[in-house]
């Protein structure tokens, strides 16, 4: 949300049930046991397709990201039985790893007291094959990565307290191998939504300091692995600040670009350029940089506009005509933005409900934004409405045959406000977090909490006072932090955190 009320377009939405249940298929990238496309060390879990198996240098996160706490993952953390990983005493296959006590095939990795294949490892207590190294705990093949205690190839990240061999990173308290670096800290949140608004500011007023700025990404760089923005104009602290300070802080940035039906196409096209030059760089022009390198390593996704079709549904517009429009700035992004980064749209869950198939095929994610609260739930219901919303979304893209990832990409709680039976309140704040994390956790879900601090210059917008009271952190940044922030260790317990 950044000035959009849902409103009775949203708020009279009858919820039929749980359409599709997640849970069935669907592995847990933070702890729990693999699926299709993911590896389980001893243990642990990796997570599946479009949530986190090990990918390629064993970099985290959910596809192409690291293996979980406690898990581990095979040859470039690919799954199944060529580079996939196999639980406690079961035996992996070739390029896999094994749990503990179990065996590996040629080039596998064996966990503690397991013995590994010609090229594999093993871990302590273990017997390498040919050309085998021991490592401490357990091991993952070339690129792959392994979860806490594990240690991980040529390539690849250890989880916490793992040891990784050359070039690999290691955990907190782990030892890297030639050439490594650090493996991320698991953090209460994959990522948070910000803007960095201070008292007295507003989008087309006043804007922050880059020193300011880097106050912010400081504070919030313990709790969140990554930032989801709404801007990337290249002269305002979204665009020239926020980029470069997170490539020196190791956050992972979704930089959006804020286009509207109602501005002209000029208009929006002039928007996603500039968020092109942010990504590759003042000298790439308006053609981007399709073959890379982007100009900051921390931009991982493209968000191209935020609530877009919502806010033409609220003013009764054409929505056939505004969808064409969406999707022809999706696809002038995605021809000028380098591959590996992600470029896609975020609106209500309502919205993918009635979508085109031309909608979600522009997208590279599905991301789309629940908020209980607009929709008048009593917080004890919440967070199952919630998961019921997220079911619905999931049966949509069955329906459809849309295979791609799909997350949460805004939902959140006021801690002031009253549409009642929905209540806000900082209690109530701190137990939707609580009951929503728990949700998410339970079926791999990826979600991103509104908003990291609060926005006084929305208690004037179109959503009234409580526009201003969704913050973790006071705006006010001396201020003790809302209850929310300040219990984080008691609403998201540790081995649930996204490693």
């Amino acid at each position: 949300m950044r000035m959009i009320l849902w409103g009775a377009a949203v708020g009279i939405l009858v919820v039929l049930g749980s359409a599709c249940a997640s849970t069935d298929d669907t592995p847990n990238i933070r702890a729990g046991g693999a699926g299709a496309g993911g590896s389980a060390g001893a243990s642990g879990a990796a997570g599946g397709s479009g949530g986190g198996s090990a990918g390629s240098a064993g970099v985290a996160g959910q596809t192409g990201g690291a293996a979980g706490i406690s898990g581990s993952a095979g040859t470039a953390g690919s799954a199944g039985s060529s580079g996939g990983a196999s639980g406690a005493g079961a035996a992996a296959g070739a390029g896999g790893s094994a749990g503990a006590g179990g065996t590996a095939g040629a080039g596998g990795s064996a966990g503690a007291g397991g013995t590994a294949g010609g090229g594999g490892t093993a871990g302590a207590g273990g017997a390498a094959g040919t050309g085998g190294a021991a490592g401490a705990g357990g091991s993952a093949g070339t690129g792959g990565s392994a979860g806490k205690g594990g240690a991980a190839g040529a390539g690849g990240t250890a989880g916490t307290g793992g040891a990784a061999g050359t070039g690999g990173a290691a955990g907190a308290s782990g030892a890297a191998g030639a050439g490594g670096g650090t493996a991320r800290t698991p953090k209460y949140f994959k990522a948070l939504c910000y803007e960095g608004y201070r008292d007295g500011m507003s989008p087309g007023g006043a804007e922050p300091t880059c020193e300011q700025v880097q106050q912010d990404l400081t504070m919030l760089a313990p709790y969140t692995h990554g930032l989801r923005t709404y801007g990337s104009n290249p002269n305002m602290h979204d665009g020239k600040c926020i980029p470069g300070i997170a490539d020196t802080l190791g956050l992972d940035l979704h930089m959006g670009v804020w286009v509207d039906d109602t501005y002209t196409d000029a208009a929006n096209l002039a928007a996603i350029d500039n968020s092109i030059q942010v990504v590759c760089g003042s000298s790439a022009g308006t053609a981007g940089c399709p073959n890379g390198p982007s100009a900051h390593k921390s931009i991982k996704s493209v968000i191209v506009g935020n609530e877009y079709i919502l806010r033409v549904q609220q003013a009764k517009g054409n929505l056939t005509t505004a969808e064409q429009h969406l999707v022809s700035y999706l696809k002038y992004a995605r021809a000028r933005v380098p591959a590996g980064i992600d470029v896609y749209t975020s609106d209500s869950y309502p919205i993918w409900l009635t979508a085109s198939v031309a909608l979600y095929n522009a997208s590279d994610r599905i991301v789309w934004q629940s908020h209980p609260y607009w929709e008048n739930q009593a917080i004890g219901g919440a967070a199952a409405y919630f998961g019921r919303t997220h079911d619905r979304v999931v049966a949509k893209m069955k329906e459809l045959g849309i295979t791609k990832p799909e997350h949460c990409g805004e939902t959140g709680w006021p801690w002031g406000g009253n549409r009642s039976p929905a209540v806000g309140s900082e209690a109530n704040q701190a137990q939707y977090l609580k009951d929503l994390n728990a949700y998410a956790f339970s079926v791999n879900l990826e979600v991103w909490p509104f908003e990291a601090f609060d926005e006084n210059w929305k208690g004037t917008s179109g959503e009234g006072a409580v526009g201003a009271q969704w913050g973790f952190w006071k705006a006010d940044r001396t201020a003790a932090p809302h209850p929310v922030a300040a219990t984080l260790s008691s609403l998201i317990p540790d081995n649930q955190k996204w490693p």
